[in-house]
């Protein structure tokens, strides 16, 4: 029993002393770094005791010594000493090698102690991860990881980054890491990589450049908006604060993402509304892509719309442009003529302006509503019509026909000839039929024509404007006295019927005067004429003038009777004089041309002068006769009576001879315009004068009419004024030795005494008619 209990106990021993050993070799356990070449010194601390220390060492511990004795093997390289001191145990390595590093072990008896020899060598292989060229490429705001790697040393050390001198990150041993989010303010900025030995000395060092591209922020110049008229040229700019010089830039249409510009520039050469739209702007840097989007809006003047509403009776013009902010006119109310009627006020709704016609009472008044309505708008843009445009809506009331005020009430005819009566009036839809009354029988005794669409004359609203409307022409036979009556016409549309009565009247033309003297002064000249019949109006007169040679006739207006007196004229110069007269109907046919030249001043002359004048015969034609007159000037001439009413004109016939009919040619001169009223001022060019002056040989050319033909033109010259004219003629010319004695019948004492018998030696002139006579006249004017 107690064997086994010592036995047990002695095993519990050895079990401990096995724990103490290992406990103290890994107390003892020794790493010692050496260069390679170097002198190791290897000390024992086991303390000396009677026991001889022995050395183990590479490879697979092998006996070095035992005390101070080495083995043969490595004599040449170990040796062994003591210190001094203590006499500690020195295992000394000569040259230091790399097969001389390993584990290597001191012991004795009882205690040991082990030693780590390692080759000592500093970090190498120094690595900066993704560098190109010494230089990182990040970019801003992104996240970015710089990483430097080496090879470590024995032992080893610490590796760091650094930038501007402050470090920013350290690791060990062989491998560190610097994690940022690089800013502009990082570019170009310089990252080292740093490694240290085990002694903290720096062995290895790299630096990168670290390049930052910027993330580019798109701006557009001149705005990202920009509003530009139609048809302008317009620039839009797309630009980036990127550091990528190799950036390209593209624009694309946003609505149909096509390319349309391959650089920073997008140019509008003219400006189309269809250009209004999203641009993006792509930009492609280092960084990325980015893109961002520019608008254009393009301005142009409103296009109008206009809409009816028939049950309103609404019309609402809706204007169509870009700014949409719009300012409006009154709506205007004309013609299709584009005679304007009236304004009417604007009524906004939104952005629209409305107009609402009134309700009229009577048919006629619908219709006056007719016509073109015009809505004029504007959002400040100019266009070809200038800063408001303007839309025309025709607007075309259905009602029964009526008659214009242009319709007159009363119309004229002459007796045993052809009558026509004009029915104007509009008519929407267009007339199917009409039917002619008198005395409330229907009549059909008429030749009828008919123009539609012609411009009329209507007062609508208190103006007289022309509207389109038709005309009925009733061309009617005057045989008795009844044709001269009331005569109702009753037109028919598809929507009801009107009438209108007409009274056909009789009247005409006035019948053409007789000039029945003229006498000229140095700046006057007087004319005396025979009225003609003034068709059943009131009548006045015309007496054109022009000097020989002038293209255009002047004139002057009277509502005298039977004289006038021409002044502000030339001295000594040849005029030509006509006349003809008028009425509320129509004017008379012109009288022919006379050649009268007034005096001289202040000088005395004797000539044989030849007047070309023609006269009118009896059957109507025109002869001609050429009356050679003397004239004396005297030097104490009198005043004309137009300056103290005491000249004295007198006319003495003389000789009459045959005048050759080559002296004279003739032209027409029946352009006239029938619708001239008295006020009206007109000029028509002379053609044509003939002046014989049997002296001077000196030829002239007058206008004459050989033959009228006015009564094609004229229609309402009838056959009783032809008679009146004649009865005028053949009642009032005097007799040639007697030519003053009648004055009285024709009013002619209070014009004509003074000219006529206060100097007998101042000659006196009648005309009249004369065919084919040449008469010789001594005219002497004293002043």
């Amino acid at each position: 029993m107690s064997s086994i209990v010592e036995l047990c106990a002695a095993l519990a021993k050895r079990r401990a002393d096995l724990i103490k050993d290992v406990y103290d070799l890994v107390l003892t356990q020794e790493i010692i770094y050496k260069t390679l070449g170097s002198t190791v010194e290897l000390v024992c601390p086991i303390v000396k005791t009677y026991q001889a220390i022995n050395w183990l060492g590479p490879s697979n511990y092998q006996h070095y010594s035992v005390g101070t004795e080495v083995f043969p093997e490595v004599s040449t390289q170990v040796a062994v000493s003591e210190t001094a001191a203590d006499k500690k145990s020195i295992l000394v390595i000569h040259s230091f090698s790399k097969e001389n590093s390993g584990k290597y072990k001191c012991r004795d008896a009882v205690d040991k102690h082990e030693f780590i020899l390692i080759v000592k060598r500093n970090p190498s292989n120094l690595v900066i991860v993704n560098e190109t060229d010494d230089t990182i490429y990040t970019v801003e705001g992104r996240e970015h990881n710089l990483e430097c790697r080496v090879t470590s040393g024995q032992p080893g050390g610490n590796i760091t980054w650094s930038t501007d001198g402050a470090i920013v990150a350290r690791n060990e041993p062989s491998f560190v890491s610097y994690r940022f989010i690089p800013q502009r303010s990082d570019n170009e900025k310089l990252f080292k990589c740093e490694a240290f030995n085990s002694e903290g000395n720096s062995i290895l060092e790299s630096s990168v450049l670290l390049e930052v591209f910027y993330i580019p922020k798109i701006t557009f110049d001149p705005n990202q908006t920009i509003a530009v008229k139609e048809g302008d040229e317009a620039q839009l700019i797309c630009s980036n604060d990127g550091n990528d010089p190799n950036a390209t830039t593209v624009w694309k249409i946003e609505r149909t993402k096509a390319i349309t510009s391959k650089n920073d520039k997008l140019y509008f050469n003219k400006v189309n509304r269809t250009d209004t739209g999203l641009y993006t702007c792509i930009v492609d840097t280092k960084a990325g892509v980015y893109e961002d989007n520019a608008t254009v809006v393009v301005q142009y003047a409103p296009t109008i719309e206009i809409r009816y509403f028939p049950i309103e009776r609404k019309l609402k013009c809706i204007p169509s442009g870009i700014p949409d902010s719009y300012v409006f006119q009154d709506w205007e109310h004309t013609t299709e003529y584009n005679d304007h009627i009236q304004f009417l006020a604007t009524r906004r709704e939104g952005k629209c302006a409305t107009l609402t016609i009134p309700q009229n009472v009577t048919r006629k008044d619908h219709h006056r509503d007719s016509g073109i309505y015009i809505c004029r708008a504007s959002n400040n843009i100019s266009s070809t019509d200038g800063m408001f445009v303007m839309r025309k809506y025709n607007l075309n009331l259905t009602g029964t026909p009526y008659f214009v005020s242009s319709t007159e009430n009363t119309q004229y005819g002459d007796y045993l000839k052809t009558a026509e009566i004009k029915i104007k009036f509009v008519s929407v839809p267009e007339y199917t039929s009409y039917d002619v009354y008198r005395n409330e029988t229907k009549f059909a005794d008429y030749t009828e024509s008919v123009n539609r669409n012609i411009r009329l004359t209507d007062n609508i609203y208190g103006k007289n404007v022309s509207v389109k409307g038709s005309i009925i022409s009733l061309q009617i036979q005057i045989d008795t006295l009844d044709d001269f009556n009331s005569y109702k016409i009753v037109v028919k549309n598809a929507i009801g019927s009107s009438a209108h009565t007409i009274e056909l009247v009789s009247a005409s033309p006035p019948c053409m005067p007789k000039i029945l003297r003229t006498v000229a002064q140095q700046t006057q000249i007087f004319v005396l004429w025979i009225p003609g019949f003034d068709g059943g109006f009131l009548q006045w007169f015309i007496i054109e003038y022009k000097e020989i040679g002038d293209l255009y006739w002047k004139n002057q207006t009277t509502r005298s009777s039977n004289s006038i007196v021409i002044g502000g004229l030339q001295p000594a110069t040849k005029y030509l004089i006509r006349m003809f007269s008028r009425n509320m109907i129509d004017d008379s046919n012109r009288t022919e041309e006379i050649l009268i030249k007034t005096g001289k001043l202040k000088q005395r002359f004797r000539e044989r002068m030849e007047p070309a004048i023609n006269f009118q015969t009896p059957e109507g034609t025109f002869g001609e006769s050429s009356h050679y007159i003397e004239v004396v000037e005297v030097d104490n001439l009198q005043p004309t009576s137009q300056e103290n009413d005491n000249s004295i004109m007198l006319m003495i016939n003389r000789d009459i001879d045959q005048v050759s009919a080559t002296h004279t040619s003739t032209s027409s001169d029946n352009d006239r315009d029938p619708s001239e009223y008295l006020d009206d001022g007109y000029e028509q060019p002379y053609t044509t004068l003939m002046v014989t002056d049997q002296v001077k040989d000196e030829h002239v050319y007058l206008t004459t009419k050989k033959e009228s033909n006015y009564e094609n033109i004229i229609p309402y010259q009838n056959v009783a004024c032809g008679h009146a004219c004649e009865c005028f003629e053949a009642d009032s010319l005097p007799d040639k030795t007697n030519a003053h004695d009648d004055h009285a019948n024709w009013n002619l004492n209070n014009d004509m005494n003074d000219f006529n018998e206060t100097n007998d030696s101042v000659p006196h002139t009648y005309i009249y008619p004369q065919i084919n006579k040449a008469e010789y006249i001594n005219l002497s004017l004293n002043q």
